[in-house]
C-alpha cells in the first residue's frame, strides 16, 4: 500500500518537464524532484523503497517506477544545480549529490559522498562561523534554512553558491535527512559588488557633493550676510546722503554740471537767488548768470583749474534774471571719471552779498575813519602849538612878575602869582598827556623781546620816586614780547599814579607777576588809602580823578592812557581795593604775539574783578 502511494506520487511528477532545460527551476520545483528519491541510507542515487512484487500487475507497476525514477534522475542530474542529500545523524554523511558539482566546483559526486569533510574544507574561511552558526540552528531546531556562501573550486576559483535546505521526517514525525539544492551566484555577487561599490562611489560622491554643497551654502550664506550688510551700509549711506543732500539744499546754492559746463541739476536756492525757474536752468551754462563784473582771464584760469581736477575756491560776483547783482562764496569739486578726467562739476556757494555790503560800509567807514584821524592829529599839533605858545608866554610873565615885584605884592600877591604858575604848568601838562593820549592808537612799534626786571629798573630811575618811597620789584619777573614803549607806560604811570596818590610822605610799592596760563598777569600794589568800588571804572575814564586838581596836581589822563595801551597789547586791566587797605592795579599781557582775544576790548559790567574767560579772571588767580 505504500508503494501504491509513492507510485502515486510519482505518477504525479511524470509529466513534469521544463520549458527551458538551461533555465534554473524554482525551489519548489526542485523540492518536488527531489522528494521523489527519498532513499534507505546507502550509496549511489536513491532507490523507491518497494516489496517484492506478487502479480503481473505489480510488476509491471515496478517497471513503471523504475522507467519514472530514470526519467527524473536523467532530468535531475541535466540541470545547473547541484542537489544533495544528507543524513540527518551524527556522522552527517553525504548520501547523495548530483554530478553538476564537478562542473560547478572541480570535484566530483563520487569524492563529495567519500570525503564527509570535503564540504567544510572548501568553504570560504570567512563565510565558516556564519554556515556553523546557521547549520547548528537547522539541526538543534530541525528547522529549514537558507544562505549565500562562498566555496573554493578546485581550481582556486571562488564560487558563491545559494543554498536551499529542508528537513525530510520519517513516518513518525521525526527529523530523518536533509535535503537541498545550491546553483551559482558568483555573477549576481560580482554584479551586487559591483552594485555595492557603485553605490559606495555614488555615496562618496553625494557626500562630497554635500560637503561641497556645504561649504557652497555657508558661503552663499556669508556671501548673502555680506551682502545684506553691504545693501544695508548703502542704504544707511545713501539716507546719510540723502540727509546730507537735504542739508546742503536747505543751505547752500548748488548746481551740478556736466563736463561742458551745462547744468543738469540746481537745487531750490539757485533757482530763488537767480530768479530763474528749473525749466529755465537745465541745459544752459552759467554765462546766463554772468554779471560781466570779472575779467575774462578770471573766468580763463578758473576753467583751467577745474578741468585739471582741481578744486577751485573764489568769490563771484553774478546777475539775477531781474538784473539784480549778488555775491556767492564758490567752491568748484570736480568729480572725476574712471578715466581720470571730470565727468561733472559740483558747485556750491554761500550767498554773501550782505557781507559785502557791509565790508564795502566798512571801507568806507575806514576811509572816513582815516580822514577824521588825520585831521584829528592835526588839529592836535595845532592845538598844541597854539596852547602852548601863550602857556609859555603866561608861565614866563607870571615868572617874571613874581622876581621883579614879590617883595610890592606883599605875601597874597606872591600866592596868587604861584597860582597863577601852577595853573599854566597843570594846562601845559594837560596838553601833553592829550598828545601822548593821541598818539597811543596811531603810533605802533615793532614787537621785541623784553627784560620786565631791566625795564622797571630804569622806569624807576626815570621817575626818582622820593625818599620815603620804598619800590618792591619781585626778583625772576618774565621776558615778554611787546611793543617796549607801551609796557613803558603801563608802569610808569601806574607807579607815578601809586606815589601821587599814597596820601602820606613814606610808603610801598610792590610790582609782581603771576602765570595766568596765556598771559602775564602783572600786579602793581600800594598802601595807600584806597579806592571806594563805586570808582573802578571811573578812574579809568580821562580826565577823572578822585581828588581836587587843587589838593593834588593831576591831569586825569594816566590811567586812561595804562588802559588804553594795556588793551591795543591784548590784554585787560582792572583794580581791586578797599578804603585803607591800599589799592592794587592789576594787568594781562599775551604771552604769545599771535594770542589776541577780543574780549579785552569788551569793558565787563559784571562788577569788580568779572569776565567771561575764567582763566583770565583775577579772583581764579
Amino acid at each position: 500500500m505504500v508503494v501504491r502511494e509513492e507510485v502515486r506520487i510519482d505518477m504525479r511528477l511524470e509529466n513534469v518537464e521544463l520549458e527551458n532545460p538551461g533555465e534554473l527551476p524554482s525551489f519548489g520545483t526542485l523540492m518536488t524532484l527531489a522528494s521523489a528519491f527519498l532513499p534507505n541510507l546507502g550509496a549511489g542515487f536513491p532507490r523507491l523503497v518497494s516489496a517484492p512484487p506478487d502479480t503481473a500487475e505489480d510488476e509491471s507497476m515496478e517497471a513503471r517506477a523504475q522507467k519514472a525514477e530514470m526519467r527524473y534522475k536523467s532530468l535531475v542530474e541535466q540541470i545547473p544545480v547541484v542537489t544533495f542529500m544528507v543524513s540527518f545523524g551524527l556522522r552527517k554523511s553525504e548520501i547523495y549529490v548530483s554530478p553538476y558539482v564537478e562542473k560547478l566546483l572541480g570535484y566530483t559526486a563520487k569524492e563529495w559522498t567519500e570525503d564527509p569533510i570535503l564540504w567544510y574544507q572548501r568553504l570560504y574561511t570567512e563565510d565558516r562561523r556564519r554556515w556553523n552558526a546557521e547549520f547548528s540552528r537547522t539541526i538543534a531546531l530541525a528547522e529549514p534554512f537558507k544562505g549565500d556562501y562562498r566555496f573554493l573550486a578546485k581550481n582556486g576559483r571562488i564560487v558563491w553558491i545559494h543554498g536551499e535546505v529542508t528537513v525530510v521526517r520519517d513516518a513518525a514525525g521525526r527529523p530523518s535527512f536533509l535535503q537541498g539544492i545550491g546553483y551559482e551566484i558568483t555573477e549576481l555577487k560580482l554584479a551586487e559588488e559591483v552594485l555595492r561599490r557603485s553605490q559606495e562611489d555614488l555615496d562618496q560622491l553625494v557626500k562630497a557633493r554635500t560637503v561641497e554643497i556645504m561649504t557652497v551654502n555657508k558661503s552663499l550664506e556669508s556671501e548673502i550676510a555680506l551682502r545684506e550688510r553691504v545693501e544695508e551700509n548703502m542704504r544707511q549711506s545713501l539716507k546719510d546722503l540723502a540727509d546730507v543732500k537735504s542739508a546742503l539744499d536747505e543751505h547752500a546754492i548748488v548746481a551740478i554740471t556736466d563736463p561742458k559746463g551745462k547744468i543738469t541739476y540746481a537745487n531750490d536756492k539757485f533757482c530763488a537767488i537767480s530768479k530763474y525757474s528749473r525749466e529755465e536752468l537745465m541745459g544752459q551754462d552759467h554765462r546766463l548768470i554772468n554779471s560781466g563784473f570779472h575779467p575774462r582771464e578770471f573766468m580763463r584760469d578758473l576753467w583751467a583749474g577745474i578741468t585739471q581736477g582741481k578744486v577751485w575756491k573764489g568769490e563771484i560776483l553774478n546777475r539775477a534774471k531781474d538784473g539784480t547783482l549778488y555775491w556767492v562764496d564758490t567752491t568748484i569739486v570736480p568729480f572725476l571719471g574712471i578715466d581720470g578726467k571730470p565727468a561733472q562739476y559740483v558747485a556750491i556757494r554761500a550767498d554773501i552779498t550782505e557781507r559785502k555790503r557791509a565790508q564795502e560800509r566798512q571801507n568806507e567807514l575806514m576811509g572816513e575813519l582815516k580822514e577824521i584821524n588825520e585831521q584829528l592829529n592835526q588839529f592836535a599839533y595845532v592845538v598844541s602849538h597854539d596852547l602852548k605858545a601863550p602857556l609859555r608866554a603866561i608861565s614866563s610873565l607870571a615868572d617874571w612878575l613874581i622876581t621883579d615885584y614879590g617883595d610890592k605884592v606883599g605875601e597874597a600877591g606872591r600866592e596868587q602869582f604861584a597860582m597863577l604858575l601852577g595853573r599854566t604848568k597843570r594846562m601845559n601838562s594837560l596838553v601833553d598827556g592829550i598828545l601822548r593820549y593821541s598818539r597811543i592808537t596811531r603810533q605802533h612799534e615793532e614787537q621785541v623781546t623784553v627784560d620786565v626786571n631791566v625795564l622797571l629798573r630804569e622806569v624807576s630811575e626815570m621817575l626818582s620816586p622820593p625818599p620815603g618811597m620804598v619800590l618792591h620789584i619781585a626778583p625772576g619777573l618774565p621776558t615778554v614780547q611787546c611793543e617796549r614803549t607801551r609796557l613803558t607806560q603801563v608802569f610808569e604811570n601806574l607807579i607815578s599814579n601809586a606815589v601821587k596818590y599814597m596820601g602820606k610822605p613814606a610808603g610801598d610799592i610792590y610790582v609782581g607777576c603771576e602765570d595766568a596760563g596765556r598771559h602775564w598777569k602783572f600786579s602793581v600794589r600800594d598802601t595807600g588809602p584806597g579806592i571806594e568800588e563805586r570808582y573802578f571804572e571811573k578812574i579809568f575814564q580821562i580826565f577823572q580823578t578822585l581828588a581836587a586838581r587843587d589838593d593834588r596836581e593831576s591831569t586825569g589822563i594816566g590811567l586812561a592812557i595804562v588802559k588804553k595801551n594795556v588793551e591795543l597789547s591784548g590784554g585787560r586791566v582792572w583794580v581791586e581795593s578797599k578804603p585803607g587797605e591800599g589799592s592794587a592795579f592789576f594787568f594781562l599781557i599775551p604771552k604769545s604775539s599771535a594770542n589776541t582775544d577780543t574780549s579785552f576790548l569788551i569793558r565787563s559790567k559784571l562788577g569788580r574783578g568779572g569776565v567771561q574767560d575764567n582763566t583770565l579772571n583775577p579772583s581764579s588767580t
